[in-house]
């Protein structure tokens, strides 16, 4: 994670399409201009899936890009914001 400050569990109020109610995780922080804030998921149904930490080797923040290196193959992700948003990978 990149920027966030706090992190915390609220209840969804009105539940989700699943259950009646939930405790979700949320994530906050200060924002004043342009700001960068990366968050990873690992969304997946395998019981035995790879933590996160085990899964990408760095996250590096550059102003307007974000870039992901994975550790299986050290291939990186770019996500770029300036002009336009880009994703590219190699």
């Amino acid at each position: 994670m990149h920027g966030w400050e706090t992190r915390d569990e609220v209840r969804a109020p009105q539940g989700t399409a699943y259950t009646r109610w939930a405790v979700l995780p949320r994530l906050s922080a200060a924002a004043e201009g342009t700001v960068v804030f990366v968050a990873l998921a690992s969304l997946t149904a395998e019981a035995d899936a790879a933590p996160l930490d085990a899964v990408v080797s760095g996250v590096q923040v550059d102003g307007n890009s974000v870039d992901v290196r994975w550790a299986q193959d050290a291939a990186t992700t770019r996500i770029g914001f300036a002009p336009t948003v880009t994703v590219t990978h190699g």
